[in-house]
């Protein structure tokens, strides 16, 4: 019975003395090296899934920019010509024997009130090129006004831009056809040049039912 009680005290004492040698040494190299490597893929995957994240929202904030500089352009001209009076050029639409559109980059209309607005495609070779408003007739230049945000600080650049003026008849309505495209502005991160690869279009016609009403 002595010898057996003295096994299991030997035997507690022995698991004790594992247990605190085990406390004393600590974690091993590889322990260590292992924890170390699972912390930073985790890390890894964290910084990549934000970075795509802000790469996408920085692409979303470009084209939105982009667009809604095309489309408030876009309906500022197109109140006007649904509801202009008279084309004062180009005039007239109508060009026998052929009938064939007349394209052109300034497009002058009046209005109801007897205003005369000339909408202008500028020198898209200059690099500042945009879409204008002007009044007046003869067009005084002096009272142009842009209809887009460009510029060396503006957030996009005109692409292409022309008006089609077309007509089958004389006494057919005329129908204009606003035809442009824009791009993002000199983008300063690749993210953003992304983005502004591909020209967005916007074009639209609109019948000039109220002629010389």
């Amino acid at each position: 019975m002595t010898n057996f009680q003295f096994s299991v005290f030997n035997f507690q004492q022995l698991a004790l003395l594992n247990k605190k040698n085990k406390l004393l040494i600590g974690f091993t190299l590889i322990e260590l090296l292992t924890v170390v490597a699972v912390f930073a893929t985790i890390g890894t995957i964290m910084t990549s899934i934000l970075f795509i994240t802000f790469r996408s929202l920085n692409k979303s904030n470009t084209l939105i920019a982009v667009k809604s500089n095309g489309n408030y352009s876009l309906s500022q001209m197109v109140d006007v010509i649904r509801n202009a009076r008279t084309i004062k050029s180009p005039f007239p639409c109508f060009t026998p024997p052929s009938n064939t559109s007349l394209s052109t980059s300034t497009i002058s209309l009046e209005t109801f009130t007897n205003d005369v607005v000339t909408y202008t495609c500028g020198d898209i070779l200059n690099g500042f090129a945009t879409i204008s408003s002007s009044s007046g007739w003869p067009v005084d230049t002096t009272t142009s006004i842009p209809l887009l945000d460009t510029g060396a600080n503006g957030s996009v650049k005109l692409n292409t831009c022309s008006f089609v003026c077309s007509q089958a008849s004389i006494s057919d309505f005329p129908v204009i056809t606003i035809d442009f495209s824009l791009n993002a502005n000199s983008p300063g991160n690749f993210t953003e040049r992304q983005a502004s690869a591909s020209a967005i279009p916007f074009h639209t016609s609109i019948v000039m039912r109220n002629l010389n009403r």
